[in-house]
């Protein structure tokens, strides 16, 4: 018979997880984020049409484990007088248990009837909770497939980090404001809300205890928290991250000294810095003193491969505080002023010179090379991506410096380093139309010391889109890098929720739509002047 509603055309492991199936081939983003078979999709025929005859009826009774299912035919015979005799299972009685008197029914409506009777003896599945639904979708859209992190939702059984309980109501928190931004459901956004603020409300007493706090559970509810606001938030300004720094910092005071070797714990906070970079500069304000301060006294819990972070950071801050001298200053015209802001401006070109030249020396762990690899076209620039010596982060890091300092470079220099930017985005986001092999092989390009993966999952994105939509504003960059970039937003948006990728997608959008007119106008004002 014909199926008159409205069939899910995703594979049986979306529709039985009951999330939304992308059906990509030759299978779907979601089972290959779970580590699971895709057992393919139903063709149209199949869910247009069913066929629901007797026979059928009985194969499906028998899979049920239905008593009395092949009885089916019988109940049905002319030759049984009615449609359920008072002997079967399925027939109607009276409260004392006498049958109720049969009345002719067609053949069709007996079938309903067992039906629905079937129905009733079934197990009712539990629906999800709010905290089952932000957790799987954080596993599935935050964890699961990116860099250094668990390849299937097995693999984080041994986190530690999981069986905390204000960790697990942060990742929901998360989880569920992504779903939300794209179900638009607001029940579930005031349940995200709820969980964020008794989060916080949690972190605040573990202040005033620190003696009780775990220093790598506390930086993880730190990014998480961080993660939360741009999940949520509309905007790139630095607002939001800037106060999580700042609480951040005071919880950090606390912890750091109980830290007495070297870690890759902080290594999500100190992405968390770089990621206010560039919002501090755009905005015109300095990178928070107390931010700087936490740098300062934890540069001795940090590996030697990451000192050299620090050391960038702090150069970088010191470069937007010129900045903003140079922009609010009124005297910056006087010869006292300029005296002694040129040789601070000089002193600060050498540092970063010097830096970068000491990460090109064969002995430093942050050198790169650029491969070519078989990849989806959307999924990796032009088919490219980077080897990197020592791991993803210092890579980010890198990226930072290329994206602050881009106003005082060549306009070749610039598009090479829009080029770079667009290249690395395999070792830091990986898209969904990626295969298993070319997750696997991807993975090995950036392998990390030992023990030193950190959890973060998608700590660096919110650095990366807004790193893709400053690459593509530079000027001499090809519109081809735009609407490159343009689609990896809109992906991170459809597959994380995260409002910041969608507001930078749609300001990229409008900018990619206003260059071809700029220059129409450029060429109609150069004939005039030629004329003339």
């Amino acid at each position: 018979m014909v199926y008159c509603g409205k069939a899910s055309k995703g594979c049986q492991h979306c529709r039985t997880r009951r999330i939304k199936c992308d059906r990509l081939r030759p299978e779907c983003s979601q089972c290959v984020r779970a580590g699971k078979q895709c057992p393919g999709y139903r063709d149209q025929l199949s869910l247009m049409f069913r066929d629901e005859n007797t026979k059928v009826m009985q194969k499906a009774h028998a899979q049920w484990g239905v008593p009395g299912s092949s009885d089916g035919p019988s109940m049905s015979s002319p030759s049984s007088g009615s449609p359920l005799s008072a002997g079967s299972p399925l027939a109607f009685v009276n409260a004392d248990g006498t049958p109720l008197p049969a009345t002719p029914v067609s053949r069709r409506s007996s079938v309903a009837q067992q039906a629905l009777l079937i129905a009733s003896k079934l197990p009712q599945t539990v629906p999800p909770t709010f905290f089952e639904k932000g957790i799987q979708f954080y596993v599935d859209h935050y964890i699961l497939g990116y860099p250094q992190e668990a390849k299937t939702a097995a693999d984080l059984r041994d986190a530690p980090w999981m069986s905390t309980p204000d960790v697990a109501e942060v990742m929901a928190a998360v989880g569920l404001s992504g779903l939300s931004n794209l179900t638009r459901d607001n029940e579930i956004d005031l349940a995200a809300r709820q969980k964020y603020g008794l989060v916080l409300r949690n972190m605040a007493k573990s202040i005033t205890n620190p003696a009780r706090l775990d220093p790598r559970v506390a930086v993880k509810m730190v990014v998480l928290l961080a993660m939360f606001e741009v999940v949520q938030g509309t905007s790139e300004t630095a607002g939001s991250v800037r106060a999580h720094i700042m609480g951040a910092a005071a919880l950090l005071r606390s912890v750091v000294p109980k830290m007495t070797e070297p870690t890759g714990a902080f290594r999500g906070i100190l992405q968390l810095q770089f990621s206010m970079l560039i919002p501090c500069y755009t905005s015109g304000i300095t990178v928070p003193g107390a931010a700087l301060e936490w740098i300062m006294s934890s540069k001795q819990s940090l590996p030697p491969e990451d000192m050299t972070s620090a050391e960038l950071l702090l150069t970088v801050a010191r470069y937007l505080q010129l900045s903003v001298t140079l922009r609010n200053s009124p005297l910056i015209h006087s010869r006292s002023e300029t005296r002694r802001l040129k040789p601070e401006a000089l002193a600060l070109e050498a540092q970063l010179a010097a830096w970068e030249e000491q990460q090109t020396q064969p002995s430093s762990p942050w050198r790169y090379s650029t491969h070519m690899g078989d990849f989806p076209p959307e999924a990796a620039f032009r088919n490219r991506y980077h080897i990197y010596v020592n791991g993803m982060w210092s890579a980010r890091d890198d990226g930072e410096k290329k994206g602050i300092d881009f106003r005082e470079q060549h306009l070749e220099t610039i598009r090479r380093m829009a080029e770079d930017t667009l290249v690395s985005l395999p070792t830091h986001f990986r898209h969904p139309r990626l295969t298993r092999e070319q997750r696997d092989l991807l993975d090995r390009t950036c392998i990390l010391p030992p023990g030193s993966a950190g959890g973060v999952g998608s700590a660096g994105v919110p650095t990366l889109t807004i790193q893709l939509k400053v690459a593509c504003y530079g000027p001499g960059v090809p519109r081809e890098y735009g609407e490159w970039a343009l689609n990896i937003l809109e992906t991170c948006w459809s597959e994380t929720g995260m409002l910041q990728a969608h507001t930078l997608a749609n300001m990229l959008r409008a900018h990619l739509e206003k260059r071809p007119k700029v220059k129409i106008e450029l060429v109609e004002v150069k004939k005039e002047d030629a004329h003339w």
